[in-house]
């Protein structure tokens, strides 16, 4: 803070034979310091006369909503004893001996102290860029009262714009002790705080040991992965996120089906390597199939009876915290049986390792399923809802070979029956993902966010209100900030085109930071997403 410098006024000499001097002498708050100064002049038969003094201002800049005055304390009785009150005004217009009335009060002024201390009040609540008006008047205990002092002016500083620092983090290290870190560093020169990802979570240890220069819990690389919905053909591209642009598209299902395909992606065999992950779609015969990025099959299996035609929904997540993600599904057209599938490295396939109805066995309209880490403890939860009628969303995660239900979210009003569709992830970055769940198809996009307990966080429109066939949604740190942003592309009948979102910690909501197309433009079968 600068050294504050003090003017003092010049009092020009007068016959009155009994003199009370006023002197506003500083203005300032923090590094501001405003200069002037004032005279009044009492005499018992002749009332209270002024004679203006010479006034300097230093030119040191204030604060955008506030000014500090700082003035001498004068006397009842000539530069003796203290006056009895004073009474602040303030205003945008120039304030004159016949508006001072008018101008604005400043409340709970202290009382004054002994002639020659040191008087100091803040103004606050004031508008940026504005300048201000003040004057002075003090009352003594006979109830006299000063003619104004002189006018001090001030301009406040301009509002200046808040800083949002944006983030790069490393991957996270191998579990070790309970506990597993990352670095992660400022790249636009804001000073760090504001929305900073968290940097230590707790993890279960893994019996391997990683990869060299690998991460137990991350791939070596991003992918974000794209179907098509009813009605279109078995394709699927992969897009790298940053650009939008496809590396790859191959057919996972016979070319004439058209049942559509549902998606998810991971490392599920713990190669450090992204996995697409399949399922067929409901009027199918259930079936799962892993590929790599390039389009080549590395395994397939039946989590379901095929002659029912069920197909599958599926989600990737580590349920264990041992650093390989789990398979996890539940029928696109039956009752919501949800089951965990973790990859056997002797036996190179997947076996159940947990399983348990997430809704009653009667509800047979189909079901949807994600999943993401939402208390920190390096274990994913688990979020099941259905396609149609739903009312609620059901979380559940893995304790040993036991499926158990934490708790049922009821995001929309209970007649709400369009079906939803659900991702997590930590939008905030702080470890603890989200809830992130809209209505499908019949009602317009509004996505939700809702912590493990249910608590509603905010919503965001991913398009207009006319639109009405629904989004389908998926998470991932595209710009590998420590925040995941939120992917959205349509569900039904539909163009291809996916919407970025990130949250904004300033404004408190999600902001479109990216669009691009998933297929052709031509295709408007509605789409489903995946990444990793």
């Amino acid at each position: 803070m600068p050294e504050r410098k003090t003017t003092t006024s010049t009092v020009q000499k007068t016959s009155v034979t009994h003199r009370v001097s006023i002197g506003i002498i500083a203005v300032s708050l923090s590094l501001i310091s405003l200069a002037l100064g004032t005279a009044l002049f009492f005499s018992p038969a002749a009332g209270y006369l002024f004679m203006p003094p010479t006034v300097t201002e230093q030119s040191v800049p204030s604060t955008a909503t506030a000014v500090t005055l700082t003035w001498t304390a004068p006397g009842d009785d000539g530069n003796v004893g203290q006056a009895a009150s004073y009474d602040l005004r303030y205003s945008t217009n120039p304030i004159t001996v016949e508006n001072f009335p008018q101008a604005q009060g400043v409340p709970n002024l202290p009382g004054p102290q002994p002639a020659g201390s040191t008087e100091s009040v803040s103004v606050g609540s004031l508008q940026p860029s504005t300048t201000y008006f003040f004057a002075l008047k003090a009352t003594d205990d006979a109830g006299n009262v000063s003619v104004m002092s002189n006018v001090a002016t001030k301009t406040t500083s301009a509002l200046a714009e808040a800083c949002v620092p944006t983030y790069t983090c490393s991957e996270w290290t191998a579990c070790s002790n309970g506990s597993q870190n990352r670095t992660c560093s400022v790249t636009n020169n804001c000073q760090s705080g504001l929305g900073q990802p968290i940097t230590t979570q707790a993890c279960t240890s893994p019996a391997a040991t990683p990869a060299a220069g690998g991460s137990l819990s991350h791939v070596v690389r991003h992918i974000v992965v794209a179907s098509i919905g009813v009605g279109g053909g078995p394709a699927v591209r992969v897009i790298e996120p940053t650009t939008g642009k496809a590396t790859a598209q191959f057919n996972v299902l016979q070319s004439k089906d058209r049942m559509g395909v549902n998606i998810s992606a991971g490392d599920v065999d713990g190669d450090h390597q992204p996995d697409v992950v399949i399922g067929s779609g409901a009027g199918n015969d259930a079936v799962v199939k892993v590929f790599t990025p390039a389009g080549k099959q590395l395994f397939s299996f039946n989590p379901y009876p095929t002659d029912r035609r069920t197909g599958v929904d599926v989600a990737t997540g580590d349920v264990d915290g041992d650093g390989t993600d789990e398979i996890i599904t539940v029928p696109a057209k039956a009752a919501a049986q949800v089951k965990v599938f973790r990859f056997d490295s002797a036996k190179k396939a997947f076996t159940l390792l947990a399983q348990a109805f997430a809704y009653d066995r009667n509800s047979r309209q189909g079901f949807t399923v994600a999943a993401g880490d939402m208390d920190v403890d390096g274990k994913v939860e688990i979020a099941v809802t259905a396609r149609a009628n739903a009312r609620s969303v059901t979380l559940l995660r893995v304790k040993g070979t036991q499926l158990q239900t934490i708790r049922r979210i009821n995001p929309f009003p209970i007649l709400f029956r369009t079906g939803l569709t659900i991702a997590i992830g930590d939008t905030y970055g702080t470890g603890r993902g989200q809830l992130i769940v809209t209505g499908g198809p019949t009602y317009y996009s509004d996505v939700k966010i809702f912590d493990i307990n249910g608590r509603y966080q905010t919503h965001f429109l991913p398009t207009t209100k006319a639109w009405r066939g629904g989004v389908d949604v998926a998470t991932l740190d595209v710009d590998q900030d420590g925040r995941d942003e939120v992917l959205t592309t349509s569900y039904l009948n539909g163009e291809p085109g996916v919407r970025v979102f990130r949250y904004d910690p300033i404004r408190r909501a999600y902001t479109l930071k990216q669009s691009y197309y998933a297929f052709a433009r031509a295709f408007k079968n509605g789409f489903r997403l995946g990444a990793i």
